[in-house]
């Protein structure tokens, strides 16, 4: 799934097996890029909309999945 527009050079590439994020390659994107780490690191999958939705939502809703997770 891509997020942005590769024309511009301005881009990020999300990859998932099945449902789960597996790989985020990102162009000219350094903020998306840790945030992607962040991501990878901590097992999250956002969704498709989530993703098309931007970067504020993925924080969003990953802020929100950590606090779930955390209290557990």
């Amino acid at each position: 799934m891509v997020s942005g527009n590769p024309a511009d050079g301005n881009f990020a590439v999300y990859h998932y097996l099945d449902k789960l994020l597996c790989a985020v390659e990102n162009i000219n994107r350094p903020g998306q890029h840790m945030l992607a780490r962040k991501m990878l690191k901590d097992n999250f999958s956002p969704t498709e909309a989530q993703v098309m939705q931007g970067v504020d939502e993925i924080k969003v809703a990953l802020a929100s999945w950590e606090a779930k997770t955390t209290t557990l």
